[in-house]
C-alpha cells in the first residue's frame, strides 16, 4: 500500500504532460495503460515523488510530481492504470483546486473535495520486443535519475501536432559516461547531464548482469536502450 498527499493542480499538469502518448484502448475497453513509479524519501533530501510514463508504441512521453506525507513501508511502488481513466479524473479534480489523497493498493483510489475515483489497476505498457541488436545500459542513483527526469522534462510543449518540442533528447557518452538530456518550448530550453554513470554495451539479452541476491539494498536504477 502506498498514500499520499499532492495538488489537484500538481496532479492535473503531471497527467496532462503525458496525454500525448496514452495508448488507444482496444474493443474492451482496455490496452491504454501508463505506468505511474512512487518513490518515497529519495536520497539525502527525502524527497517524496511520482513519476508517469506513456508510451503509445510511438510516442513515449515522462513527468514528476513532487508529493508528500507518503504512507507506505515500502519505498518504491509501480503500478499500472488505464491513461484515459487517469486522464479524466485529473482533469476532473484539478478544477476543485484542493489537496488530493491517493492511495495505491488493489486499485488506485482518488479522494478530494468530498469526492472520489476508484480506477482498477491494469496490465503493463506496451514496449518494443528487443531483437538482438545492441543495447546500451545505463545505470545511476535513483535520487540523480529522478532530479535528471524532473529538470529535463520541465521545459517541453506537451501540444499535439507540434513535432520535436514535445521531445526530449537523450545522449550516452561512452567514453566520459555521462548521460545528458535536453527539452524546449520554443522560446526557451534546458539541458541537464548525470555524470560518472555506468554503461554497458548489451550485444544479447543474456549478455545483461545476474540480479544482486546478496541481500543489500540496492538505491541504483538501471536503464536500456
Amino acid at each position: 500500500m502506498f498514500k499520499f498527499n499532492v495538488e489537484s493542480s500538481v496532479f492535473e499538469d503531471a497527467v496532462r504532460k503525458i496525454m500525448i502518448a496514452i495508448p488507444a484502448s482496444n474493443k474492451q475497453g482496455t490496452g491504454d495503460c501508463i505506468q505511474m513509479t512512487l518513490y518515497k524519501n529519495v536520497g539525502e533530501s527525502g524527497r517524496s515523488v511520482g513519476i508517469f510514463l506513456a508510451f503509445n508504441a510511438k510516442i513515449e512521453a515522462i513527468s514528476t510530481m513532487e508529493i508528500r506525507d507518503v504512507a507506505s513501508e515500502e519505498k518504491e511502488m509501480k503500478v499500472f492504470v488505464s491513461g484515459s481513466k487517469l486522464a479524466a479524473a485529473a482533469s476532473a479534480f484539478g478544477a476543485l483546486d484542493t489537496v488530493l489523497e491517493i492511495t495505491v493498493n488493489k486499485e488506485m483510489s482518488i479522494s478530494g473535495a468530498g469526492s472520489k475515483v476508484s480506477l482498477p489497476l491494469g496490465e503493463d505498457i506496451a514496449k518494443i520486443n528487443p531483437n538482438e541488436a545492441m543495447q546500451i545500459t545505463a545505470e545511476m542513483e535513483t535520487e540523480a535519475f529522478v532530479k535528471f527526469i524532473e529538470f529535463s522534462s520541465s521545459c517541453y510543449q506537451d501540444t499535439k501536432g507540434v513535432h520535436g518540442m514535445n521531445c526530449v533528447g537523450l545522449r550516452f557518452d561512452l567514453q566520459q559516461n555521462v548521460l545528458s538530456a535536453t527539452s524546449s518550448n520554443g522560446s526557451r530550453a534546458v539541458y541537464a547531464e548525470i555524470p560518472d554513470i555506468t554503461i554497458r554495451r548489451v550485444e544479447k539479452k543474456s549478455d545483461q548482469a545476474a540480479p544482486d541476491e546478496s541481500g543489500v539494498e540496492d538505491t541504483k536504477i538501471t536503464i536500456t536502450v
